[in-house]
């Protein structure tokens, strides 16, 4: 089973952005949580038509891109990802920024806490892993249990993420949509 697919469909951000997004977002943390979320829609638009020229590739509609950070140190718990007025959001194209570190997806286990945009659980087998130093950009399945390990970084860890729903609404296709497409590509 595939979690992630690495690609080269996003082209690499302009040196002035990544400057820009590191001024911008190193340091800001969440001091409650390990990952902080940024839904603000603040970024560049040289940014954001990026990530919609992509979707556009795919016959997907961009609904939001967001800025995550993470804790250098810490080592968040495995869980799935919601999105408000969906169920479990099944996937996320992300850019990876700063800070890369080991991406780990879990076999399901016992939940531990629920919340708004997730649903945590105990840690339980390690499925698959990405490293995130080695890939500028990846479609990441956010279905299944997940989480990133940043004891190891000595910097905030930046990523831009984005999500999409089918050209004019419809909801987020599955992820072997995702998958067929890029192979078709």
């Amino acid at each position: 089973m595939n979690y992630w697919i690495k690609n080269d469909i996003i082209p690499d951000l302009d040196q002035s952005d990544k400057d820009w997004l590191i001024e911008k977002f190193d340091g800001r943390l969440n001091p409650t949580a390990d990952l902080f979320i940024t839904s603000e829609n603040e970024l560049p638009t040289s940014i954001t038509e990026k990530f919609a020229t992509i979707g556009e590739k795919l016959d997907l509609q961009l609904v939001e891109t967001s800025v995550f950070t993470g804790t250098p140190g810490k080592k968040p718990i495995p869980h799935v990802d919601h999105k408000q007025g969906y169920d479990t959001l099944r996937w996320r194209l992300s850019y990876f920024v700063q800070g890369g570190c080991p991406f780990y997806w879990w076999e399901s286990g016992e939940l531990v806490r629920i919340g708004p945009y997730a649903k945590w659980q105990n840690e339980t087998t390690v499925l698959d892993t990405l490293d995130t130093t080695e890939v500028k950009s990846a479609f990441l399945r956010t279905d299944i249990p997940h989480s990133v390990d940043m004891t190891n970084n000595t910097k905030t860890r930046i990523v831009v993420s984005s999500t999409y729903t089918y050209v004019g609404g419809g909801g987020v296709p599955p992820w072997d949509y995702i998958t067929n497409r890029l192979v078709s590509e």
